[in-house]
């Protein structure tokens, strides 16, 4: 089966995983004995159980599944909340009686949020569950940089803000036509992108100032990769759906794999250590090892996958998979191995004849 090779050839890059693949199915079969033993079901454990699953699929390859247990966790939590008197949201906090529902609540509205951006799928919160802001917005960085970590602090901002955009506007993208979007919000994606678009200017200038060693300039390079890809995220808000609002964007996916050949290659271990100690640096972590094995990270999967997902441009879609499959690594959730073959199975998929 397709998802089973996807499993196979991840465990072959890396044999180590051979023994937590076998715990995994253990805990699973365990799993599934209790969600089938009526006296000890309930609401929580039945979320937990998606929320895993949810997680497994996606380390195997497996999207589809993964997306069939989001659906899952969503519907059920979107009967056991209470309905907000026609508010942005379905819940407010204080409203909440059980904290883990909660807890769940946010932590299924974060992974729909993502998948619906980066794996290009619709989003099932209409209107969303809960706020996913929880005070990440509240001080925001200098347009000037001082130093290299407050450029990394900007895009963060950046890249969060448009995640909370992207997460507001489930209502207008539903819609077939985007004719009765609000002018506020039509504002407001204008003022975003041109903020955004401040970020590089201001990068460049304090690169005048500061000595560009071979570390600068490999969290230089992996800082523009993921600034590219906010802008094209950005950009397309508030677009019709499909392949083809991402035609005029062919050079900017076109500039997100050049600069990811010059970070990867050579596609060696000691390229791929020096790569996971940039990202971590760049993400406020001391090393690798302090990286959370489930958050998803800023750094090059996650821009090579979108090319690869989204680009019109078959060659550069195979390109940027190419750069994903060629020295698998991994960055907290994502698996360069799975992502370039998720893409691959939707590149055959789709017709990009119609760009």
């Amino acid at each position: 089966m397709k998802d089973r090779s996807l499993t196979m050839k991840t465990l072959y890059h890396d044999r180590s995983l051979g023994f937590a693949h076998a715990q995994n199915t253990k805990a699973i079969q365990q799993l599934r004995k209790q969600l089938t033993n009526e006296h000890e079901q309930s609401v929580e454990l039945t979320l937990i159980s998606c929320f895993l699953f949810i997680i497994f699929d996606f380390f195997f390859g497996d999207d589809v599944s993964s997306h069939a247990h989001l659906k899952a966790g969503i519907k059920i939590l979107k009967g056991r909340l209470p309905l907000d008197g026609g508010g942005d949201t379905i819940l407010e906090a204080p409203s909440i009686q059980n904290a883990a529902i909660s807890e769940l609540a946010h932590l299924f509205t974060v992974m729909d949020l993502h998948a619906a951006i980066w794996l290009g799928i619709s989003s099932f919160q209409l209107p969303p569950l809960t706020d996913v802001n929880n005070g990440l917005l509240a001080i925001r960085p200098s347009s000037s940089f001082l130093s290299l970590e407050d450029a990394c602090d900007s895009l963060c901002f950046h890249m969060m803000r448009t995640h909370v955009f992207h997460h507001s506007l489930v209502a207008y993208e539903s819609r077939a036509h985007l004719d009765g979007t609000p002018f506020h919000v039509l504002a407001r994606k204008e003022e975003y992108l041109f903020n955004l678009r401040t970020w590089s200017p201001a990068l460049d200038t304090l690169l005048e100032t500061i000595p560009l060693t071979t570390e600068t300039a490999r969290r230089v390079t992996l800082l523009r990769m993921v600034h590219v890809s906010i802008f094209i995220n950005l950009s397309t808000l508030l677009q019709p759906s499909g392949i083809n609002k991402y035609h005029q964007y062919s050079s900017d996916f076109g500039q997100i794999v050049d600069l990811a050949k010059g970070l990867l290659r050579p596609a060696s271990t000691e390229n791929r250590a020096d790569l996971l100690r940039i990202i971590a640096i760049n993400n406020a972590e001391r090393g690798p090892k302090d990286l959370p094995m489930f958050a998803f990270l800023a750094g090059a999967i996650q821009p090579l996958h979108m090319v690869a997902d989204k680009c019109c441009d078959t060659r550069i879609c195979y390109e940027a998979i190419g750069l994903l499959e060629e020295k698998p690594w991994r960055e907290g959730a994502w698996d360069s191995t799975v992502m370039a073959n998720i893409a691959r199975r939707k590149l055959q998929e789709r017709n990009v004849g119609a760009c």
